[in-house]
């Protein structure tokens, strides 16, 4: 499965690499990719991971997250 979700916050590389960070060590998420210019983070991850477990892991890095729209 495949979660988009934007990321509100992020300013720097740093920035990006403690989302995708935080969003890789999940249970269950195979991949993160964090595109800091778009403000977006593709998460590829097993039907255990819920897309509100990705938005809380990056809250707890300080960001706002949200699933993108269709």
């Amino acid at each position: 499965m495949t979660t988009i979700l934007n990321v509100i916050g992020m300013h720097c590389p740093g920035c990006a690499a403690g989302v995708r960070a935080a969003l890789a060590s999940l249970p269950g998420v195979t991949d993160a990719k964090v595109d800091l210019a778009a403000g977006r983070a593709s998460i590829e991850h097993g039907p255990s991971v819920g897309s509100a477990d990705l938005v809380r892991a990056v809250e707890e890095r300080g960001f706002t997250a949200h699933p993108a729209a269709g």
